[in-house]
């Protein structure tokens, strides 16, 4: 709830690393609390990408690859919100194929969920 909370409250101010970090701590201590649970897993996936999304490249990305970790991570816990991550994950992966660390969490995150989940992205 931390986390969340602390999202909410920085929307008004620019996005910084050090906002990232704040954030990512509070939802990093509610993973190791319960691995399993999807809204922590998706909402420390969502910080990661909102960091992509809004720094400047040579700070974000240092996101990318664990976004993509925590997108797959999502997936594997919450099937039923599995397109919009998917589709995430896609587009950073996309974006940033080339990197060593982006190909080797593809890599990992592949083993993770099922092959038929990806049909859920074919038609967009």
């Amino acid at each position: 709830r931390l986390g969340s909370w602390r999202r909410e409250m920085a929307t008004s101010e620019p996005y910084s690393l050090s906002r990232a970090a704040q954030t990512l701590d509070c939802f990093s201590r509610a993973i190791a609390e319960a691995p399993d649970n999807y809204k922590a897993c998706h909402a420390w996936a969502m910080v990661h990408f909102e960091a992509v999304q809004q720094l400047p490249w040579a700070e974000a990305v240092q996101f990318v690859a664990p976004a993509i970790r925590g997108f797959f991570r999502s997936v594997a816990l919450g099937r039923g919100a599995a397109l919009q991550d998917l589709l995430r994950l896609l587009t950073l992966w996309f974006q940033s194929g080339d990197r060593r660390d982006v190909e080797a969490a593809v890599r990992a995150g592949c083993d993770s969920v099922s092959a038929d989940l990806w049909l859920l992205v074919t038609p967009q």
